[in-house]
C-alpha cells in the first residue's frame, strides 16, 4: 500500500525534474498534481541571481511542505539545510 501523501509532510521524496519554469521547477513525485520548488526553495543562501536549475529529467529530494489549498499542489524545498533536517528528524534517506 502507498504512503498517503499527507503523512510524508516535512520528509524527504525523490522526484523527477519535469519542466523548468520562471518562477521554479516542476517536479513528478508520483501525485496527481506536479510538485513545485520556487526559486526561494532551491538553495539556502539567497542570491542576486537566479540560482541554476537541476536539469529536466534528473531525479531530486526535496523535504515535501505542504499542499496549495486551492488545487492541493505539492509545495516542495529541495534547500540543504531542509533536506538534513528532515533526514536527522525521520531518517529519511530520499
Amino acid at each position: 500500500m502507498t504512503e498517503e501523501p499527507l503523512s510524508r509532510i516535512g520528509r524527504v521524496i525523490r522526484g523527477r525534474v519535469i519542466e523548468h519554469r520562471p518562477f521554479g521547477i516542476m517536479v513528478d513525485i508520483g501525485e496527481q498534481q506536479p510538485g513545485v520548488v520556487v526559486v526561494t526553495m532551491l538553495e539556502d543562501e539567497p542570491r542576486s541571481k537566479q540560482p541554476a536549475y537541476p536539469a529536466v529529467g534528473q531525479e531530486i529530494d526535496a523535504v515535501l511542505l505542504g499542499f496549495t489549498a486551492i488545487d492541493h499542489q505539492p509545495r516542495l524545498s529541495m534547500r540543504p539545510s531542509d533536506i538534513a533536517r528532515a533526514r536527522d528528524r525521520y531518517g529519511d534517506s530520499g
